[in-house]
């Protein structure tokens, strides 16, 4: 497995928020314990309400923190079963406190006041990430050790936990691409290129084919630089794939990989402005 692969860990979940009242006039009674569920909060087609959206099943939502839910947004909701009635066969929930989902950008390095964390620069501020997904991101760098991610970009999800608000639950990450590249002749065919050192030196990407399900994964592209751009080389399980060279054709960039025997792919590449990335961290 390759970090340039995203994972999605949910973290351990702990503890319970503290139940806010119920709006006067909502005759619901709130049954079980309260559940926590990672969920995007939308208009209820059917009323005038709220409903949550976990997968592929649907929550209509009561209780007083629902009018504060901003519609299109993902949030950990804590919730409790309900006797309230359904909206449109959906289930109601009530809902006793909702935690924003953030999507930040920044730079991952460890945590030495906590060795079971990690932390995120993003936007001069330091974020403490949490949960399951600390040991699958150190497991999957500790198996590159050519490689230093210290200066890497990433785009993770997190949100505070509910015990602590200065910890953060660490959902999933992805890696920020120096450069997005698309097969001319096959647009599902992309190229995505991480830095993997420090000094920008080495880039690392797999051909990936985009569609319906998830992605298939193609050979890998090692990519070193030479003078202007870099020079790459993509192995497969079979062995050498191909080599080419990235570099800048006009005011964007290309790859064109030589297979072989007259045998060409071309990319269409550009590169991609990191520094609005890491501005648009929430």
């Amino acid at each position: 497995m390759r970090l340039g692969i995203v994972l999605t860990a949910l973290a351990a979940l702990v503890g319970c928020g503290a139940s806010e009242p119920v709006g006067e006039g909502e005759s619901t009674q709130a049954v079980d314990e309260v559940e926590e569920r990672i969920a995007v909060v939308l208009d209820d087609p059917d009323g005038g309400g709220r409903i949550a959206r976990v997968g592929h099943t649907e929550y209509a939502l009561v209780g007083a923190p629902v009018a504060a839910l901003e519609v299109g947004r993902e949030y950990a909701l804590d919730m409790k079963q309900t006797t309230a009635a359904p909206s449109a066969g959906r289930t109601t929930r009530l809902v006793v406190a909702a935690r924003k989902v953030l999507r930040l950008a920044g730079t991952l390095a460890d945590d030495p006041s906590a060795p079971d964390a990690m932390r995120l620069r993003a936007r001069g501020r330091d974020v403490r990430l949490t949960g399951a997904t600390v040991k699958a991101y150190r497991d999957v760098r500790s198996a590159l050790p050519d490689q230093d991610y210290s200066a890497t970009l990433f785009r993770v999800r997190a949100v505070a936990e509910r015990a602590d608000p200065s910890r953060f639950a660490w959902l999933d990450y992805a890696p920020v691409p120096s450069f997005e590249c698309a097969d001319r002749a096959e647009p599902d065919v992309h190229l995505d290129l991480v830095s993997v050192r420090a000094d920008a030196s080495v880039l690392d990407g797999f051909v990936e084919t985009r569609g319906a399900g998830a992605p298939l994964f193609g050979p890998r592209a090692t990519c070193s630089r030479e003078g202007d751009g870099y020079a790459c080389a993509l192995a497969d399980f079979g062995g050498a794939w191909g080599s080419g060279h990235l570099g800048p054709e006009g005011a964007a960039f290309s790859l064109t990989v030589d297979r072989g025997e007259g045998t060409r792919v071309s990319f269409a590449c550009a590169a991609v402005d990191a520094a609005a990335v890491a501005a648009a961290s929430e």
